[in-house]
């Protein structure tokens, strides 16, 4: 008794279906992630619109009067990518998982193992892959198009394909290597044969590694993209016109032979858009690595939230890093209380009063999940205000002059200056000269701190001392 996984597009029907024999009558219970679902108690169950919390684990226990038995696990995987036309995840098969675009195994292509299960692997001059063309991955008839792999080449040396469309018995628009060691190379063939390249520099793809790749092409503004690892690799204006891509499609190999071979190594999580993509959601995409590619994962929080320590009166800012698949939404809480407005992937408070002090949190979430940051603690102190000043003095040389000042603040630190240069070891809140000579007469001050985490703040009084000289009369 077994389920079929499945992936789907959010917003998608999925249904599983088991089938069983035994004695009726026969009943269903069908489980999400080990939990019973309400009114699923037939021989198949239909999600009409999946949605990110339906993705997980599917299983279903058949019961009659004989006993119980329950089938193997089927996962749901949700894909997020917008605009996703077609995927070949490969994993033993040529099958497109998405608009059913499956392939035709040609000669003796293998399956070798890759980051994400399997990639297609072996190719020759008769070992790749074909495709039937279909609307749906006739990209070149649309405002964008959009082409990504993983590959591994084992010689980046070689000129060699990665996918090519037919055009007329000829090439039509290809992805490959060509045009130099490590060089990723695309050309946009027009239908009458006009061709719009694009090349990166050299190097961009070494051997015996993985690597990132995609093409994009945006008619409106005529930009064409090549990205290796999530880093723009090349540039150009093309021209808005419309790539031939009406024909077969030929994976890891030439459509027609020519000064160019069959990729040598492995090709794995081909899929393609029907628009140009972002150089953010392709960021988004080599960072959730061949294991993750479109399929929707929870939120991660990749940077937590700083505590801070301010003055009153200052502006003071967090801000949280997050991956995940999007869209990613996010709340901040202040006390556990949800701060209106604050909706963004950082938070700001222009002027902080002591009202603002606290703890701060931000939950971010998306269809997929929700996740909470770690506390950031903001301290609100005030800088120290000076309640009395030093009192400039005048005194008999010999006697015994003081220096108070006195100041409303936590962790305050003194330093005693004379006549703009630090004093030596005073540094309390009165500074006390014995027997005082002429040549201590001068100008006093001394300099306040506060100082905390990164924050200091400093405040400096000054007092006078005049010291008379009185003759001895004899």
């Amino acid at each position: 008794m077994r389920i079929l996984s499945c992936y789907k597009i959010l917003g998608q029907s999925a249904t599983f279906t088991v089938a069983v024999v035994g004695e009726d009558p026969l009943n269903y219970q069908w489980r999400f992630n080990g939990a019973a679902i309400n009114n699923a108690t037939n021989a198949s169950h239909t999600i009409p619109s999946v949605q990110g919390i339906d993705q997980g684990d599917y299983t279903v226990v058949v019961t009659n009067a004989w006993g119980a038995v329950t089938s193997a696990v089927a996962t749901l995987s949700v894909i997020s990518c917008p605009d996703i036309v077609a995927w070949w995840p490969v994993n033993g098969n040529a099958l497109d998982v998405i608009g059913g675009n499956s392939g035709n195994i040609i000669g003796g292509l293998t399956f070798v193992q890759s980051l994400a299960g399997e990639a297609f692997g072996g190719f020759g001059s008769n070992a790749y892959i074909t495709v039937s063309h279909s609307a749906s991955i006739d990209l070149g008839a649309a405002a964008g198009m959009t082409i990504e792999a993983w590959i591994n080449t084992t010689n980046s040396a070689t000129a060699q394909t990665i996918v090519e469309r037919q055009r007329a018995g000829m090439y039509g628009t290809h992805l490959d290597l060509y045009g130099g060691d490590g060089v990723l190379h695309a050309n946009l063939v027009e239908a009458g044969g006009g061709w719009r390249q694009l090349y990166s520099t050299t190097g961009k793809i070494t051997g015996g590694t993985y690597h990132h790749v995609v093409l994009t092409y945006d008619k409106s503004t005529g930009l064409g993209c090549l990205y290796a690892d999530g880093v723009l690799a090349a540039l150009d204006n093309l021209g808005s016109f419309q790539p031939y891509t009406s024909e077969q499609l030929f994976i890891g190999s030439p459509s027609v032979m020519r000064g160019i071979s069959p990729f040598i190594g492995a090709i794995d999580e081909l899929a393609f858009y029907n628009r140009a993509l972002a150089a953010t959601e392709i960021d988004v995409l080599y960072q959730a690595g061949p294991a993750g590619k479109c399929r929707s994962s929870a939120p991660v929080i990749t940077i937590q939230p700083q505590s801070q320590t301010v003055f009153v009166g200052q502006s003071v800012g967090f801000t949280v890093s997050a991956l995940g698949s999007a869209p990613l939404s996010y709340q901040w809480f202040h006390d556990g209380v949800q701060v209106e407005g604050a909706t963004n992937v950082g938070y700001t408070i222009a002027s902080v009063q002591t009202t603002n002090q606290g703890d701060y949190t931000v939950m971010v979430s998306s269809f997929w999940g929700a996740v909470t940051s770690a506390i950031a603690h903001l301290t609100v102190v005030f800088p120290p205000l000076i309640t009395q000043q030093p009192a400039s003095l005048t005194i008999t040389q010999g006697q015994t002059a003081t220096f108070t000042v006195l100041a409303m603040g936590n962790n305050l630190c003194y330093q005693w200056g004379f006549n703009g240069a630090s004093v030596a070891q005073a540094t309390n809140s009165t500074y006390t000269i014995t027997n005082a000579q002429s040549s201590d007469a001068g100008i006093y001050s001394c300099v306040l701190r506060f100082a905390r985490g990164a924050i200091q703040h400093c405040d400096q009084r000054r007092g006078m001392l005049r010291v008379a000289v009185h003759a001895l009369v004899t």
